[in-house]
Formats: structure tokens, C-alpha cells, sequence
């Protein structure tokens, strides 16, 4: 996981892209998606889950993948098909 401070600009963006909400699961934002994306799904709410995260929602999404985003004790939790980050706020 990478861990970005919310006070530069780099965070500051990321933070605001997770602030876009496009559903809350996968059927909001697709009409049918693959069981490759129904598992990673499913491990981005278990990990949210474990981590007492707040505000679990997708912020993003193409036909190839998905990311979510969810509010941690300390900042801003962010999966991406490719990237874990973690924007301290």
C-alpha cells in the first residue's frame, strides 16, 4: 500500500477523485460484470470491513476495472485495479 500525505498535491487530487460517487456496488455501474470483478469486489468491502472504514463507495470505473474508496480513522483509503494508496489526512 502506498501512503500519500493529504497536504500535497498529489494527495489533494486523489482526494478529491475519491470524492466522486458513482454507486455503492457493482450493479450501479455495470449491467454485468465478470467474476474477476465480482471477487475483487468483494475483497475491497472485506478490506474496508476490517478496517472500520466509513463511506464505501465507488469513485470510478471503466469497462476494464473499477476503483472504490472509503473513509479511514486516519484519511482516506483508495483500491485501484492496480494500486492500494492510503492519503493521510
Amino acid at each position: 500500500m502506498l501512503t500519500i500525505k493529504g497536504t500535497t498535491k498529489k494527495g489533494q487530487n486523489m482526494i478529491e477523485s475519491a470524492k466522486h460517487f458513482e454507486g455503492y456496488t457493482l450493479d450501479d455501474v455495470y449491467t454485468s460484470y465478470s467474476f474477476a470483478k465480482r471477487n475483487a469486489f468483494t475483497d475491497c468491502v472485506h478490506m474496508a470491513q476490517a478496517e472500520n472504514g466509513r463511506n464505501f463507495h465507488i469513485c470510478s470505473h471503466n469497462t476494464f476495472g473499477f476503483s472504490v474508496a472509503w473513509e479511514v480513522e486516519n484519511g482516506m483509503r483508495i483500491e485501484t485495479p492496480k494500486s492500494s494508496y492510503l492519503i493521510l489526512c
